[in-house]
């Protein structure tokens, strides 16, 4: 069983995997810029 825990990288790898943003614009932005330096 794999327990997944919520921390600032899960909006990151949600958006990397799935494309999905967060509701939030300030932090939908936020993420995209994070996601930039990223890649999976």
């Amino acid at each position: 069983m794999v327990i997944q825990e919520e921390d600032w990288r899960s909006p990151i790898i949600c958006y990397l995997q799935k494309v999905e943003l967060p509701q939030d614009k300030g932090e939908a932005v936020k993420v995209k810029k994070l996601a930039a330096w990223y890649t999976m």
